[in-house]
């Protein structure tokens, strides 16, 4: 999870053998938003930057687990880089455009009368 401000969230989902079982999106994250997942699985991890604002929001659930202070860092994907790179798996950068879950909306920033 990544912090999306709120109670907003970018996230995946994953099951334990690292399957995608729900792609990257945004969400807002409510009491029961878990409640559909966990008729399939025992429990839900939540940990990332987005995870903490849910230290205490789950507290009586205890099949939905917080885990507290994990940093997203790049130095995560380097494995998954580096198996693309000896795959020969590389972009072709002339063509790429950066995948946005949300519109970008441009604002002006307010100005504070005297």
């Amino acid at each position: 999870m990544l912090d999306a401000r709120r109670m907003e969230v970018y996230s995946a989902v994953y099951d334990h053998k690292r399957e995608l079982v729900k792609p990257t999106s945004a969400e807002i994250i409510d009491a029961d938003y878990f409640e559909e997942l966990l008729t399939t699985y025992n429990c839900v991890n939540l940990f990332g930057s987005g995870a903490d604002k849910f230290d205490t929001f789950f507290d009586t659930n205890d099949r939905v687990n917080v885990h507290l202070g994990f940093r997203d860092s790049a130095a995560f994907l380097s494995q998954l880089a580096f198996d693309k790179f000896q795959n020969k798996e590389f972009e072709d950068v002339a063509y790429f455009e950066p995948f946005y879950l949300k519109d970008f909306v441009v604002t002006t920033k307010k100005k504070v009368g005297l």
